[in-house]
């Protein structure tokens, strides 16, 4: 069987040629060639319609990258608000020479300037529960926003818990060994708009009796916020 094409080729005012083509030629023109010609097309075609996603997606995605950016740059701007009125704060405190120390304060350091405003609405001490649990005491309660207008509200909390055996505090880490009175910002950090929980396990005294439980609460600035007492018989 032969594998080849003859062909003559006439042209007007030329001699006859001759010409042979192999049939595998002729088969890749006529068969293979369309095909790969096809599978190109296909393959332009949904590299475009993959970019076009792309570009769709990133069309998309850009609006919300700027919403959430312009959020963002609110909070930031509303927490250097906050930080610039505790500076002023501190500010005018600190230009107050006559440092008193509010006698129920006793244990802290004092703050230059340091006032007693729990008089002013801002923060409540609600379900306070005072339970022994095997070797411990368990002290919680929640904090409740109270400002008019549901501000923020942020500060330290303390607790003190003092039995026949010794005080105790929350955090555990508020007083150190070589600290003889305690820091206002070493209390447990907190920021509520609404309201918050707070639990505080203490070690159980191993004499029966009453037991006292203080809860106090500053503001950033070392101001009095909150100051509540409560006392427990242990049996």
């Amino acid at each position: 069987m032969k594998s080849k094409l003859s062909f003559i080729l006439l042209e007007k005012g030329d001699r006859p040629r001759y010409l042979e083509v192999n049939k595998s030629t002729i088969r890749f023109f006529f068969n293979i060639l369309p095909i790969v010609t096809v599978v190109l097309v296909i393959l332009i075609l949904l590299a475009m319609a993959y970019f076009k996603n792309i570009s769709l997606m990133a069309e998309k995605k850009v609006p919300r990258m700027i919403e959430e950016m312009k959020s963002e740059t609110t909070e930031l701007k509303k927490k250097i608000e906050d930080l610039s009125k505790i500076n002023s704060t501190l500010e005018n405190k600190l230009a107050n020479q006559d440092i008193k120390q509010l006698f129920s304060l006793a244990l802290f350091r004092p703050v230059p300037g340091q006032q007693d405003v729990s008089n002013i609405p801002s923060i409540d001490i609600q379900e306070v529960e005072i339970a022994p649990v095997n070797q411990n005491v368990i002290v919680q309660f929640n904090l409740k926003n109270i400002t008019t207008e549901a501000k923020k509200v942020s500060g330290y909390i303390f607790i003190k818990f003092k039995s026949k055996e010794g005080i105790q505090f929350y955090p555990e880490t508020a007083l150190l060994e070589d600290d003889v009175l305690i820091p206002f910002n070493k209390g447990e950090s907190f920021t509520t708009s609404r309201f918050r929980p707070v639990k505080a396990i203490f070690a159980r005294p191993n004499i029966k009796g009453t037991i006292y439980v203080e809860i106090i609460i500053f503001t950033r600035s070392g101001d009095l916020m909150k100051r509540k007492i409560l006392t427990h018989i242990l049996s």
